[in-house]
Order: structure tokens, then C-alpha cells, then sequence
């Protein structure tokens, strides 16, 4: 009974080690983004001297002061911009922490906190090679970015056999942090689209539908287009008939019409050619002149 009640209490302080320490990484993952996200240049910093604070009465611009600027130009020499990845490692570790209740975190996470920890020095390196970074007196990747190049370089490879290195185990790492392989990963996303279209169906109804009013919209303007291009093109074979579209009692009254006037036309016609004009002796000539020329 007492051995049981020792080995309970062992227990429960590690625990609660445990879940001090992760209070302390997640505390530590804020006091770094505010250090980083506020490091300015011109602030002290053991690696340079710069007086343009005490041109503001000794203002510091780091959110840490005098030791937040010492601290975020540290990282920022050692790792570069790569030094924002400890935000989320912090985070990590300590959310890891929170979720095994037996004390036994570190044996089950081993393997997280060392790809965790190679992480660093790999994205580093890829900053050094592609010169990313943002303070023009650092090292782009920082120092560990540049010391791991070179080990790299050591081994024989050239720059193009690093890069494919560098990728290889930022790949790796990856699949280790998130003990997913790739294809795990695909169909996470895959079947969270899925659920996502499934949740929101009724929302995403009338969505469709009004896609497919402008599609439909689009293709009527498009054919209206058409027509009156080709009827702009070939007036006389596309001009519509005005009886064709008419009601039929309209029609036939149309074509009453058309017969009444066509009657009218010959009618005037031959009313014109019985009646003759008598011409004149003056205008003689003229007439006789006009028939020769026909």
C-alpha cells in the first residue's frame, strides 16, 4: 500500500514538472515573438555598436528592452530569420506535454523534439542558400545556416546535391513532426473538403444557383451578340420577315393589304398609260431627239 501510494505521488510530480516546464515553453514561444517581431537595427546588440537609440534619449524600440534587443539580435545572428520557427517548436513541445497525463512525454516525443531540433539548423541552411533574410550585416541563414552548408560542402556534395539534401530532410523532418506520411496528409485535406462542402450544402445551394443564372445570362448576351453581328454582316439573308412573327388573323389582314395597294399601283398605272399628253411644237424636238438617243 505504501509502495503504490510512493510511486502515485512520483508521478504526479513529474507531472506537474511537466506541465511547468510547457507553461514555460509556451511563455517563452510569446517573450520570443515579441522580441523578434519588435528587433530593430539600430537597438544595442552584442555583436555591434550603434548609438542612433541615444539620439532618442536612450529609447529602445525592442518590446524586451535592453535585453529583448540583445536576445533578438542573438537569434537573429544564429539562426537568421529561421529564428521564428521557435515559436512554434515551443508551442509544439509544450501542447505535447499537456497531452500524456503518465509523466512519460520525452519517451514518447523523442523523436518529435530531435527532428524539432534539426529543423533549425535545415531551414537556416535553406536561407543561407537562397539569401533570405532581412538585416544587411547578418549572415543570411545566420551562422548555423552557414556552419551547416559547409558541413554539408565537407561531405563531398556540391551545391546542387545540397539542395536536394536540404530538401530531403526538410521533407523527412516534416513527415516525423507530423507522423503523417504525404499521402496521409492528401487525404486529411481531401476529407476535410469533403465535410466542409457537406456542412455548409445549404449555404453553398444558392451559390450554385446564382453561378448558374450568370452562366446562363452570359450565354444569351453571347448569342444576342452573335445574331446582331451577323446581321450587321449580311443584313438582306438575316433580316427577319415582319409577317412570319405576326398573329395570323394580322397576317391575313397584312397580306389584304399588300394585295389592295399592289391593285392600287396597277390600276394608277394603267390609268397613266391611256391618258396622253399632248406635246406641244416646241418640246417636238426635244422628243425626237430623246428616241434617236434611246
Amino acid at each position: 500500500m505504501g509502495r503504490a501510494r510512493y510511486h502515485e505521488n512520483k508521478r504526479k510530480k513529474r507531472l506537474y514538472v511537466q506541465y511547468g516546464v510547457a507553461a514555460i515553453l509556451a511563455l517563452a514561444a510569446v517573450v520570443v515573438f515579441a522580441i523578434l517581431y519588435s528587433f530593430d537595427q539600430y537597438d544595442p546588440s552584442l555583436f555591434y555598436s550603434s548609438t542612433s537609440y541615444l539620439d532618442g534619449y536612450g529609447f529602445i524600440s525592442n518590446a524586451g528592452g535592453l535585453i529583448g534587443s540583445y536576445a533578438a539580435a542573438s537569434l537573429i545572428w544564429f539562426f537568421g530569420l529561421a529564428a521564428y520557427l521557435l515559436i512554434p517548436v515551443c508551442l509544439l513541445m509544450a501542447y505535447g506535454m499537456t497531452m500524456y497525463t503518465d509523466g512519460n512525454w520525452l519517451k514518447n516525443e523523442w523523436d518529435r523534439v530531435i527532428a524539432a531540433l534539426l529543423l533549425l539548423p535545415v531551414v537556416s541552411a535553406f536561407l543561407y542558400v537562397y539569401h533570405v533574410g532581412n538585416v544587411s550585416y547578418f549572415i543570411n541563414g545566420g551562422v548555423a545556416g552557414q556552419s551547416f552548408y559547409i558541413f554539408l560542402r565537407v561531405l563531398s556534395l556540391d551545391h546542387r546535391a545540397v539542395i536536394i539534401a536540404l530538401y530531403a530532410l526538410l521533407f523527412s523532418l516534416t513527415i516525423v513532426l507530423l507522423r503523417m506520411s504525404l499521402m496521409s496528409i492528401a487525404q486529411l485535406i481531401v476529407s476535410g473538403i469533403k465535410k466542409i462542402i457537406a456542412h455548409w450544402r445549404i449555404w453553398a445551394k444558392p451559390v450554385i444557383i446564382f453561378i448558374e443564372a450568370l452562366k446562363q445570362t452570359a450565354l444569351t448576351c453571347i448569342k444576342i451578340l452573335g445574331r446582331c453581328a451577323h446581321a450587321l454582316i449580311y443584313p438582306d439573308v438575316s433580316a427577319p420577315k415582319v409577317h412570319d412573327e405576326m398573329h395570323p388573323a394580322l397576317r391575313l389582314k397584312y397580306q389584304e393589304l399588300q394585295e389592295q395597294a399592289v391593285q392600287e399601283v396597277h390600276n394608277n398605272a394603267e390609268s397613266s398609260e391611256q391618258q396622253q399628253v399632248p406635246i406641244t411644237p416646241v418640246e417636238k424636238p426635244l422628243v425626237k431627239s430623246l428616241q434617236k438617243t434611246t
